[in-house]
């Protein structure tokens, strides 16, 4: 964000793909991208037509060839970082050079820790250039969409988990020894790296840091509950599988969240508790109000 003569705030949006940049296909899947991003502006979920910085076609390849031999070999446990490594490098050039481009701007990354995401963060706050205090182009916070299953809530379920690394015999391979090496300097720059769950955790930090408004932490905090219940209204005639298996833990982490946005709010701007999964049905929307916490239909 930079903030132009007016004082106000002026945002772009970025998109860093993993997906690759084909000459041979004279921009089709580009153009893909950019239809959709027209799309979703046309909605009023974007603001401005995003940049997209396309992957490589080669490194793409790689990843998705180790990330098979990884699943069909069981006898092979190949750490996500490992798999997604030269994307996560290719990544990273794209957008040094692109935030070089723009000296003047304070930059956030937001990813997630399935496609070399966090290694992308982790280089970028370890780059000298684009340190707090450089002369540069800032990377000042980074946001972590947890979607990966861990060992530790494979542990919790009732279905093993044959790619866990609990299920293979304990040895300082090298996955484990980047995995570690990863670890640590993940934890160097812990104050500006942010795992969350929901949006609704992303946007509590960001609230706290000063990115958004109160009303932006509402609007985004109640935007997240109805993309929810519509996901779960979906469930009721198709996806019924996923819905049954995580429908009724997504409302209460959700819950959870909502409840640490509500001890922000003030009364007039207070939400709404969500509905048990058995109540949640095809005309389901979310009331908004001090006087009432309940969902109604």
């Amino acid at each position: 964000a930079n903030h132009d003569a007016t004082g106000v705030q002026d945002h772009t949006l970025v998109m860093l793909s993993a997906r690759p940049g084909v000459k041979a296909a004279k921009g089709f899947f580009e153009s893909m991208m950019y239809r959709k991003f027209i799309h979703l502006k046309e909605k009023g979920y974007f603001h401005t037509i995003p940049t997209l910085l396309p992957g490589s076609l080669i490194a793409g390849a790689k990843a998705m060839v180790m990330g098979l031999a990884g699943k069909v070999a069981t006898c092979v446990n190949l750490d996500n970082r490992i798999v997604w490594k030269e994307v996560a490098h290719k990544k990273y050039k794209d957008m040094v050079k692109y935030m070089e481009l723009y000296p003047e701007y304070d930059f956030i990354f937001f990813g997630d820790d399935g496609q070399g995401d966090v290694q992308v963060a982790i280089n970028a706050l370890k780059n000298p250039k684009l340190a707090v205090m450089g002369p540069g182009p800032r990377l000042s916070d980074v946001f972590i969409h947890k979607v990966l299953r861990t060992a530790e809530s494979a542990a919790l379920s009732e279905t093993p988990d044959i790619h866990s690394p609990k299920s293979f015999p304990e040895s300082l391979s090298m996955d484990k020894v980047f995995r570690l090496f990863s670890i640590r300097h993940e934890k160097r720059h812990k104050d500006q790296i942010h795992h969350y769950a929901n949006t609704i955790d992303a946007a509590l930090v960001m609230y706290e840091r000063d990115y958004i408004s109160l009303e932006g932490l509402y609007h985004v905090t109640l935007q997240s509950c109805m993309d929810l219940l519509r996901l779960l209204r979906r469930g009721v005639y198709q996806h019924k599988a996923w819905r049954k298996e995580y429908g009724k833990a997504l409302i209460n982490e959700y819950q959870k969240s909502v409840d640490q946005v509500n001890q922000i709010l003030p009364n007039h701007m207070q939400l709404d508790d969500l509905p048990d999964l058995d109540s949640v049905g095809i005309e389901q929307e979310i009331k908004v109000g001090a006087s009432s916490r309940s969902l109604v239909t």
